[in-house]
């Protein structure tokens, strides 16, 4: 079964949290912070697969916590989206450049938060198996080059290394078949 994925909420107004809580509740495990720094600590603790951050805060505010985010290569990948009743046009633009994937303005709709936060839970989830199969297309190819480049000896079976000896060894049925120096003599003779 797979497991379920979890958002952290960082916002410094606990209502805000908890209604939030309630709405992503049935969609996902919800972390929450309230403050900055709890945030991130939280994240580097649980690593979320989203987090929801509120800009204004005290101390470490929204903005920091994002660019705090994204300079850590662990945490980088993780997608925030900025829900925050500043919502100037500066504010939306500075937000999205540090890396952030959405912005909203509070009062937001619960209908629209628990949708953008589904949509992009499943586009990370996407990005992570595209990222998997990647991963496992590189090691097939890597196997396959090595396997093309070793050369099997069709009458003795032995393989040339990559020093130029000959060992016996087994090889996959893809190989290219050669003839060794040693059998080579012995069909030459």
């Amino acid at each position: 079964m797979p497991r379920r994925p979890t958002v952290l909420i960082v916002d410094d107004v606990p209502s805000e949290v908890v209604v939030l809580g309630e709405v992503l509740a049935p969609l996902c495990e919800v972390l929450f912070a309230t403050s900055g720094v709890e945030g991130l600590e939280l994240a580097r603790r649980c690593l979320p697969d989203l987090v929801i951050l509120d800009v204004v805060m005290p101390g470490l505010d929204g903005l920091e916590v994002c660019r705090s985010l994204k300079a850590d290569p662990r945490l980088a990948p993780i997608p925030v989206i900025f829900l925050t009743v500043q919502m100037g046009e500066g504010e939306e633009y500075a937000g999205l450049r540090l890396g952030a994937v959405d912005y909203l303005a509070k009062p937001t709709p619960p209908a629209l938060v628990e949708a953008r936060v589904r949509n992009h839970l499943r586009a990370k989830a996407l990005y992570e198996q595209q990222c998997a199969l990647v991963a496992e297309l590189r090691a097939a190819l890597g196997a396959q080059t090595k396997a093309r480049q070793a050369s099997q000896c069709a009458w003795c079976r032995r393989v040339a290394t990559d020093r130029g000896a000959w060992e016996a060894m087994l090889i996959p049925p893809n190989a290219a078949f050669t003839v060794c120096p040693d059998c080579l003599r012995e069909l030459l003779a």
